[in-house]
């Protein structure tokens, strides 16, 4: 946490494909979704996105985590889709929601805020925080009380794969 505060961290920033590090979320926490009852969802996505791929992974994992952490009935769902020059990803849960005056409070550190007793050290989110500002992701968060929430991360697509996209949709729009 400190080093990623610091900005003595230089992470390596590389195109990837984004599959791969959806497969491993689905494998390291679908069995603990399906152990707890829970629906889990993890869409596909061919999309490649220019990041660090070993950050962007710790960073949804915390998301995911947190999720299925704090969602007893319902489910959690990793999603993404193109939007503009970025890929949206998301973390939705049906868990029991952040209640609107700690929406900026559960980015620091050791805030927790869970009445239930279900509580971690206090770090995820901070990191997810810190570890988008050092990556120049943004990150969002939507939740309502007793419904759920969902972390969102903007993440920037591959070089080349916005000129690829614009190409695509001028071939249709000349169709038209």
């Amino acid at each position: 946490m400190a080093n990623l505060d610091s900005g003595s961290l230089h992470p390596d920033i590389i195109d990837f494909s984004v599959q791969s590090l959806l497969d491993d979320l689905d494998v390291a926490f679908g069995p603990l979704a399906m152990g707890k009852a829970l629906r889990w969802d993890v869409t596909p996505c061919i999309a490649r996105v220019r990041s660090n791929p070993v950050l962007l992974e710790r960073m949804l994992s915390n998301l995911v985590d947190n999720a299925i952490r704090f969602t007893s009935v319902g489910g959690v769902v990793v999603s993404s889709r193109l939007s503009g020059p970025s890929l949206l990803l998301q973390v939705w849960d049906t868990g029991m929601g952040i209640a609107p005056q700690y929406h900026e409070r559960v980015f620091d550190a050791f805030f927790r805020e869970a009445p239930d007793g279900n509580r971690g050290a206090g770090l995820g989110l901070p990191i997810v925080r810190s570890g988008a500002r050092m990556l120049g992701i943004d990150v969002t968060l939507r939740s309502v009380p007793g419904r759920g929430s969902c972390f969102s991360m903007r993440v920037p697509l591959a070089q080349g794969a916005a000129v690829r996209r614009e190409a695509v949709a001028a071939s249709f729009s000349s169709v038209a």
